[in-house]
């Protein structure tokens, strides 16, 4: 669920340099703040499963916090003391992040840019951190700002040469903008953008000064023209990307792109299958080489050719068994076909295998409630009221057994699923609720104010209950887009509208 933030290497060998620096430093600030440092850190590894949302969380940020509140007023005295107070303010919001307080790792990433200001490595990763995070909070708009603020630092040809050491994410910034663009409508800006990060991959590529990034600037360069739709460029600079780089390592993933070059540019489907199987007779043992073969599975499925179909799974499954999430696509695919065909025994045991043997993938996710919603299609309620508690148990124990919190957060979302699939309007309203309070870092589940008034006013005819839940939301969040919306559906309910 949550994606990791990068750290350059520059930065960490900055960091590093610290503890010969302050071996040699009496006391004083530096040498104190340098000891909180320590401390924080040997507080941050102690954190376990047990104690990661705990009482201890809470004091392990508090002394990263109390390192950046204590000293932060004698930056730019002394280089050293501000490169620990702006590593505590990394550290922290990366604690933040990890633990799934996204707003306030979003703030403190921010605060880190700005304190960070004579420290390029760090503040190149605190901007980059906040473009990433405000994405993943549902905020193009921030994401964006803190995309195009890392381009024109770090990237844009006034910036050049470089004033940090790239790195293969960091290079990513003008096409990740690219993409929110397009994600939003404004095709125009998205276009610029491409244009923009087209440049600065032929920079790298062709100055020669970029060895460990010109290989990937090419492949960057293919992805622009491929979300350009210009296919015929695309195939004539993939083939001479080919004739360059041979090697058995890079070649299945450009065989893995022109297989997509087929399907997308030119609805080849023969072709793209073709590309696709020869990756994984060539190459079994490469990156790419499940994966192609769950794609191939897919282009024939949707096709209708569930014999090919069928055949490849087959083959994923007995070749690729320790490839979770190929696997269990493939089963997916498996169960599809045979209920499709009528056969719904068959496809309930692809079902049933998924969410006992792949829990944590989507497909593991998604079969208890496939096997629900067909008994429920079908008329059988009590059969179906059955299969919805046992879905409801299966999510349930995934929450209580997993240490990961994004694992736990999707069974949660699942768990709501299952409950409103099945009817259960009231514990679905109070669901939505208590996981705004055990998940507070989470702010998506904020949403679920309004998801739950609407629910109580019309699936439960309460229409009090509705608004005493917008009042909460109102209260709780004032001054938000969130809070403006409830505010307006509050006052449509007392219209009586």
């Amino acid at each position: 669920m949550f994606i990791r933030i990068h750290i350059s290497k520059s930065f960490l060998t900055l960091l590093a340099a610290i503890a010969v620096v302050m071996s040699c430093q009496e006391k004083g600030p530096l040498y104190e703040a340098e000891k909180e440092l320590f401390k924080a850190r040997k507080m941050r590894h102690e954190l376990s499963s047990t104690t990661v949302q705990g009482e201890f969380l809470t004091r392990t940020l508090d002394t990263y916090r109390g390192i950046v509140e204590e000293y932060k007023d004698q930056m730019n005295r002394q280089a050293e003391l501000d490169t620990i107070i702006v590593t505590a303010q990394i550290e922290m919001a990366q604690l933040e992040f990890q633990t799934g307080m996204l707003e306030k790792a979003y703030r403190d990433f921010r605060d880190a840019a700005e304190l960070s200001s004579g420290i390029p490595a760090a503040r190149a990763n605190a901007i980059y951190s906040a473009a990433v995070i405000a994405r993943q909070m549902n905020n193009p708009e921030s994401s964006l700002e803190h995309y195009s603020q890392f381009y024109q630092r770090f990237l844009s040809p006034k910036a050049r040469p470089f004033p940090i050491t790239l790195n293969r994410r960091y290079i990513l910034a003008p096409i990740e903008a690219a993409h929110l663009y397009l994600e939003m409508g404004k095709g125009e800006k998205a276009r610029e953008w491409y244009g923009i990060a087209e440049e600065l991959y032929s920079e790298i590529a062709g100055s020669g000064e970029y060895p460990g990034l010109a290989e990937e600037s090419r492949l960057n360069l293919i992805t622009v023209m491929l979300q350009k739709e210009e296919w015929g460029r695309a195939r004539r600079y993939l083939g001479k990307l080919k004739e360059e780089l041979s090697g058995e390592e890079r070649l299945p993933a450009l065989m893995y792109i022109e297989a997509r070059i087929e399907l997308d540019g030119y609805d080849n489907r023969d072709r793209a299958v073709r590309i696709l199987e020869e990756i994984a007779t060539e190459y079994p043992r490469s990156e790419e080489a499940s994966g192609a073969l769950v794609a191939a599975a897919g282009i024939r499925f949707r096709e209708g050719n569930y014999s090919k179909a069928r055949e490849l799974c087959t083959r994923i499954i007995s070749n690729y068994g320790n490839r979770n999430s190929e696997v269990a696509e493939a089963t997916w695919i498996l169960a599809e076909i045979e209920e499709k065909s009528g056969d719904w025994l068959e496809a309930s045991l692809h079902y049933k295998a998924l969410y006992t043997n792949h829990p944590y993938t989507l497909q593991g996710l998604e079969a208890p409630l496939r096997i629900a919603t067909h008994f429920a299609e079908s008329g059988e309620k009590d059969v179906a009221s059955q299969a919805y508690e046992r879905a409801r148990e299966h999510y349930r124990t995934i929450i209580s057994e997993s240490n990961s919190q994004g694992a736990r957060i999707m069974a949660e979302k699942y768990l709501v699923r299952a409950l409103t699939e099945d009817g259960k309007w009231k514990e679905a309203v109070g669901r939505l609720l208590e996981l705004v309070d055990e998940y507070p870092g989470y702010s998506n589940f904020r949403g679920n104010y309004l998801r739950a008034a609407s629910i109580s006013e019309e699936k439960l005819s309460d229409s009090a209950r509705a608004a005493e839940i917008l009042n909460s939301c109102v209260r709780r969040y004032p001054g938000t887009p969130l809070a403006s919306e409830a505010r307006k559906q509050l006052n449509r309910i007392r219209r009586g509208e």
